[in-house]
């Protein structure tokens, strides 16, 4: 969870960016934002930011041992398409 600090500073936008990915995300976040993850292991006290999604119905791609999520670039571009197809709904009626 602590990515979404890591990846987007912006406060706003990081909870634009949350809403677009399903509820446990959210309610994982908050759980971190609270401090109330628990670590993974003894040496992940100060580094407890993982929150167990639901199992068989999410997946994760990892390359290269990077635990960076394998489309996070794309999140800006989902964003501004969603913000143009509003506008384009809006011109259109």
């Amino acid at each position: 969870m602590r990515f979404f600090d890591d990846y987007f500073p912006n406060t706003e936008y990081r909870m634009r960016v949350l809403k677009l990915f399903p509820k446990e995300f959210y309610k994982g976040y908050m759980l971190y934002k609270q401090g109330r993850l628990k670590p993974d292991t003894i040496e992940d006290v100060f580094n407890c930011g993982w929150y167990l999604l639901t199992p068989g119905s999410c997946i994760k791609f990892s390359i290269n041992e990077n635990d960076m999520p394998f489309f996070v670039s794309t999140i800006p571009y989902i964003l501004d398409l969603d913000a143009a197809q509003d506008l384009d709904r809006r011109k259109q009626m």
